[in-house]
C-alpha cells in the first residue's frame, strides 16, 4: 500500500477550482518536490493530505498509522516569541489534540536531546530563538517535526529567504533524513531541488509527475512561474 494515495482529487473554493482531478502516489522512501506558481494549489494539496480540506471529488488515502511531521514556512513562525530552542523542539511532543495541564515526560525530553544531537545543534539548546540565524531556525523547526519520529516529513518552503550556503546545508540534511523517512517538499527553488529530489510533482490546478533524471528539461519548469 502506498504511503499516500491521491485519486482524482478535486477541490473548489466557491466557484474557483484549486485542484482538478489530481492523482499522486507517494511511496515509502520517496523524496517528492512539489513545484508550481503561487496560487497553483500546492498548499491546498498539502492541506488535503492532513485532512484540513475535504475533497469535492476524489479521495486522499493515508496509510494507517502513518506519522506525519510538518515544517511550516519560516514566515508563519514568530521568531520573537520568548522561548529557547529546547522548548521549541519539546513543543513538538505535545499530543494532538492538545490536553490542558499536559506534563512533558522524561522520555519527551530525552527525545528532544537525541534529535538536537542528530541534527548537530546541541550547542543551540538554550539559545533564544530570536538570536538564531535563518538557517539555524529552520533546523530547529525541522527538529520539532522530527521529535515525533515521522514516517513522512512535509516541508513548506523550508529554504525561503536563506542564503545559498544555508540552503545547501538544509538540502544536505534532507537528503540524509531521506534515508530514514519519506519527504514531501514544497518549494520554488527548482535550481537547488533538482540535485536532491527523486520526483517532481508540477501543480497548476492539475498535476504532472516527472522523474528526476538527466533527460528532464528544467526549462519547462521555469515556464510555470
Amino acid at each position: 500500500m502506498s504511503l499516500i494515495d491521491i485519486r482524482d482529487l478535486t477541490i473548489y473554493y466557491k466557484s474557483y477550482c484549486a485542484l482538478d482531478h489530481v492523482n499522486l502516489r507517494i511511496e515509502s522512501g520517496d523524496f517528492v518536490g512539489i513545484v508550481g506558481p503561487n496560487g497553483s494549489g500546492k498548499t491546498t494539496l498539502v492541506k488535503s493530505i492532513f485532512g484540513y480540506i475535504q475533497p469535492h471529488e476524489g479521495s486522499v488515502t493515508v496509510k494507517p498509522n502513518t506519522v506525519i511531521g510538518y515544517v511550516p514556512q519560516f514566515s508563519t513562525f514568530n521568531p520573537h516569541f520568548p522561548i529557547n530552542v529546547f522548548e521549541v523542539v519539546l513543543n513538538g511532543t505535545l499530543p494532538s489534540p492538545i490536553r490542558y495541564f499536559y506534563h512533558y515526560t522524561e522520555k519527551n525530553k530525552a527525545d528532544v536531546k537525541a534529535i538536537l544531537n542528530q541534527l548537530k545543534i546541541t550547542h543551540l539548546t538554550k539559545k533564544p530563538i530570536n538570536q538564531l540565524s535563518g538557517g539555524q531556525l529552520q533546523k530547529v523547526l525541522i527538529a520539532r517535526a522530527l521529535v515525533t519520529h515521522p514516517d513522512l516529513l512535509i516541508l513548506d518552503e523550508p529554504t525561503a529567504s536563506l542564503d545559498v550556503d544555508a540552503k545547501e546545508d538544509i538540502y544536505r540534511l534532507l537528503a540524509k533524513l531521506n534515508k530514514e523517512m519519506t519527504i514531501l517538499l514544497v518549494s520554488h527553488d527548482i535550481s537547488m531541488m533538482k540535485h536532491y529530489v527523486k520526483t517532481f510533482a508540477c501543480v497548476n490546478q492539475s498535476l504532472h509527475i516527472h522523474d528526476n533524471n538527466d533527460q528532464l528539461d528544467f526549462a519547462h519548469f521555469e515556464d510555470l512561474y
